[in-house]
């Protein structure tokens, strides 16, 4: 029986989605325009943009469980509209970026298959958009979050154990990785869905503890209390994986030490009190601005041919942005009512 609270939208962690795609953005221009940080700084970035994403994965299962209504899954009806809102919140902006991106071998019925977004059950390293594998992965976790929802039943012991499940597969399957250098090799085993559904089970689990009141803390504990504490655990993060190479922060203990440290960090920020427009900014841009920043890196930076890497960081933040908030303004958020009315029709 749901406690309290029960918000179906939690604006801190729209916030910290938003942030999350910032960070990746930020560790990708450090090392595709080749910018003359100091190590630390590399270090930092490269922890962040690995394990934003994996951010993106916690905050994914906390939202997706508080959007659902209970006893959703008990009709046909239920399990359509779920999915169609899940097509209608990806599948638009993904698909428009798929068919601007040149392929180089041409268009073919492989390549419109991942239009289905079932790509990540068979090699969503093969993604045509950067990034996206996450999203062939997240897609993944739509499709089972139905059979968890039905065998869990809202219940915080069965999440938890499912959690603590999802974590053991997950960190065991991390130890397959070899440590030492190079990681592309490598980057089959580290996108398959296994090696990141601890972080969308333990987002699930937060979701479950959230609707009923148990993340509620004392009144002494305020947002600034919560905010010093993230902010610890962002820098002990930022410490474990201080200069490494990214294939050792992706497995051994590290992984197993910044999965919980992440996992702990989204939970603070979950308790917290954001609102406001920044809040609600960040959040509506971060799906748009994770998949059109590199086609600013690399669609439209070589045809300026602007020495100056500053100048090049400033124009891809300075598009980036603006384009994320038009897309989603004006088409992401139209495209998903038409394919809801759709749906309902």
């Amino acid at each position: 029986m749901a406690g309290p609270c029960v918000k179906r939208r939690v604006e801190s962690i729209d916030a910290l989605r938003g942030v999350f795609a910032l960070l990746v953005l930020t560790y990708h221009c450090s090392y595709w325009l080749h910018l003359p940080y100091p190590e630390w700084l590399h270090s930092l970035l490269r922890i962040w943009g690995i394990y934003a994403v994996e951010g993106f994965f916690v905050i994914s299962g906390m939202a997706l469980y508080l959007a659902t209504r209970p006893g959703q899954f008990g009709t046909a009806t239920g399990f359509k509209n779920f999915f169609a809102h899940r097509y209608a919140r990806i599948l638009p902006l993904y698909a428009i970026l798929f068919m601007v991106k040149p392929k180089d071998d041409g268009l073919e019925w492989m390549h419109l298959a991942e239009l289905t977004m079932v790509f990540g059950f068979f090699g969503p390293e093969r993604s045509s958009l950067v990034g996206g594998w996450s999203l062939g992965v997240e897609f993944v976790f739509y499709l089972l979050f139905p059979l968890m929802a039905l065998s869990m039943r809202d219940s915080p012991r069965r999440a938890g154990a499912l959690f603590l499940l999802a974590m053991v597969a997950m960190l065991g399957h991390s130890l397959v990785f070899d440590l030492s250098p190079p990681f592309h090799p490598q980057n089959p085993l580290y996108v398959t869905p296994i090696n990141h559904i601890g972080f969308f089970v333990a987002g699930y689990f937060m979701g479950v503890l959230y609707r009923q009141g148990r993340m509620n803390l004392p009144q002494s504990w305020k947002d600034g209390h919560l905010f010093l504490a993230a902010m610890a655990v962002f820098v002990v993060m930022a410490l474990v994986g201080a200069n490494e190479h990214n294939i050792q922060v992706m497995g051994g203990y590290r992984r197993f030490l910044l999965s919980f440290l992440l996992i702990i960090l989204v939970g603070a920020i979950a308790m917290m009190h954001l609102k406001g427009r920044v809040t609600s900014f960040l959040g509506d841009i971060s799906y748009a601005l994770y998949l059109i920043h590199p086609f600013v890196v690399f669609g439209l930076l070589p045809r300026l041919d602007i020495g100056n890497v500053w100048i090049n960081l400033a124009i891809v933040y300075g598009l980036s942005i603006p384009l994320s908030f038009l897309s989603h303004r004006y088409f992401e958020m139209p495209a998903q009512r038409f394919i809801r009315r759709a749906a309902r029709a």
